[in-house]
């Protein structure tokens, strides 16, 4: 967690805590996993918004989410949403990671 940290992955929660037993969002995996790919520094391409119907153009992780879409890492969640204030399980995760880093699939 502090690697991530001043690797500038992530923030954590508040400016000192990171909260380690807290759930991960969807939202928050986008940015967590194109920063990992890409660098703390990268910023994705402004959103058009006509990506997932659940995730407006002006919404703050907007346009990491439709990166993810974009790169074929995500189709959403179903219905043309993505869901982004639901917790990513370990498995998702594991998709996610495996489509990010085109990792051989056992």
């Amino acid at each position: 967690m502090e690697e991530l940290a001043r690797e500038g992955i992530t923030g954590g929660c508040t400016e000192k805590l990171h909260c380690p037993e807290e759930n991960v969002t969807r939202a928050q995996m986008a940015v967590f996993l194109l920063k990992s790919k890409y660098g703390a520094d990268y910023i994705p391409p402004a959103a058009d918004g006509n990506v997932f119907s659940d995730v407006d153009k002006d919404y703050w992780a907007a346009g990491w989410i439709e990166e993810l879409a974009v790169q074929g890492i995500t189709a959403g969640c179903g219905n043309g949403k993505y869901c982004p204030n639901a917790a990513v399980t370990r498995a998702q995760m594991t998709v996610f990671l495996q489509r990010l880093f085109n990792l051989p699939l056992p």
